[in-house]
């Protein structure tokens, strides 16, 4: 339960920061789910691993 509720949560972070631009989305994620990265480090997530949490939303919806 807890679980899906930060998968959530992360979630609306990557809709909202799709609006930002391809190159700002990772602001967006770190903005809205409260994870934090230091600046010149690379963002872990990916445009790819949007999809894969797309992916994983939308399969789990449907449970």
């Amino acid at each position: 339960m807890y679980l899906q509720k930060y998968l959530l949560l992360f979630m609306r972070g990557i809709v909202v920061s799709n609006f930002l631009g391809s190159f700002l989305w990772s602001i967006g994620v770190v903005i809205f789910t409260g994870l934090y990265t230091i600046i010149g480090v690379r963002v872990i997530y990916t445009e790819s691993m949007q999809e894969l949490f797309y992916i994983f939303l939308k399969n789990s919806l449907r449970l």
